[in-house]
């Protein structure tokens, strides 16, 4: 027997097995959905449908509707209620009042120290000319939208990130879109992070959708030049699909993490990198290589231990069944395992 199955890790010893499950990458054109969100769509489209046919579906009932099919696909999917699209400058007041001042101040710190390294940059932007008048000027975008990721995993740190460098860029007009909570109300941490942050007006709006609406612009919220921030796979999947009519930054797949551990290793440390990854997504992959069949089990076990305590336990516990723990003859093998499975 090559594969254990008791635990949530699997533990595979076969190389050739492991190449074919743990190691094996899905295509981001067509992704393997778990059931529960793939019958959601079969649902909501009443035949078998595709990733990728749901959002082109989404993407021009966002053209031709606007903000009806922003929130309507907004609402569905995030389970949220709401009346207004835009974050008033009361919800975002609401929101300093919400925060700690140790959360207010660890975000503002972040943001000085990103701004600090950015402007960095700034001075060393080509803007010489050669005598002859050929050189390179850097000049700022009009208008960028931020993709706010995280609805029930909150994610300021990636506010603060995707947002200060055009701020410091020069970029006139700085919008965010992200996903409301059941109350319709926004996390007054994603709040306090985009205003510190210097963006200028925040909307209700997540995954294709809103991809949609900053790429076409709606009656509320406005066509961006470019789009930037990290998501969820339909996040990606629009974007890859809209690149040209609007500026991308990047296509990002699902989070995947991989631990090369000797048998020296703390299994709970290991366990901790790994279920660190899981609990951001089900989609997640994290993998562990080891050269001891014992380091691969203590993992598993370390990780089964852990797993209960994780607010996000169930989605941890989902990613974790994707990936799993390779054992390799030696170092050499491991490493070159690690290698196969790097490039994204």
């Amino acid at each position: 027997m090559t594969a254990s199955s008791v635990r949530s890790l699997r533990v595979v010893t076969d190389l050739d097995e492991a190449r074919r499950t743990v190691l094996l990458r899905t295509s981001l054109a067509e992704p393997v959905l778990p059931d529960t969100v793939q019958r959601g769509i079969d649902e909501l489209w009443g035949a078998p449908t595709t990733a990728a046919d749901h959002v082109r579906r989404i993407i021009e009932a966002v053209r031709t509707e606007g903000d009806a099919a922003v929130t309507r696909f907004s609402q569905r999917f995030d389970g949220s209620s709401y009346t207004s699209i835009e974050v008033t400058d009361d919800e975002v007041g609401d929101a300093f009042e919400r925060v700690s001042r140790e959360e207010h101040d660890a975000i503002a710190f972040a943001v000085e120290r990103v701004r600090r390294y950015h402007e960095t940059q700034m001075e060393h932007a080509p803007t010489s000319f050669s005598a002859r008048g050929t050189g390179m000027l850097v000049r700022p975008l009009q208008r960028a939208g931020i993709y706010m990721t995280g609805n029930d995993a909150v994610l300021p740190s990636s506010v603060v990130h995707t947002s200060v460098p055009g701020v410091v860029a020069g970029v006139e007009d700085v919008v965010g879109v992200t996903a409301a909570r059941a109350d319709g109300t926004v996390n007054p941490l994603k709040l306090v992070a985009a205003r510190l942050s210097g963006v200028t007006r925040v909307f209700r709006a997540s995954g294709a959708q809103a991809v949609a609406a900053l790429a076409f612009g709606t009656e509320t919220i406005p066509r961006v030049d470019k789009i930037f921030g990290p998501g969820g796979i339909f996040v990606t999947i629009a974007k890859q699909q809209l690149y040209g009519r609007v500026g991308i930054d990047s296509v990002y797949g699902p989070t995947e993490t991989l631990v090369l551990a000797d048998d020296q290793a703390d299994p709970a440390m290991c366990a901790a990198d790994l279920l660190a990854q899981a609990e951001h997504d089900v989609l997640a992959t994290p993998v562990l290589i080891t050269i001891s069949l014992a380091q691969a089990e203590a993992v598993a076990a370390a990780v089964e231990e852990q797993l209960p305590s994780l607010e996000r336990h169930v989605i941890a516990r989902a990613a974790i069944e994707r990936g799993g723990a390779v054992v390799a003859r030696d170092l050499e093998e491991a490493v070159a395992l690690a290698n196969e499975f790097a490039p994204e």
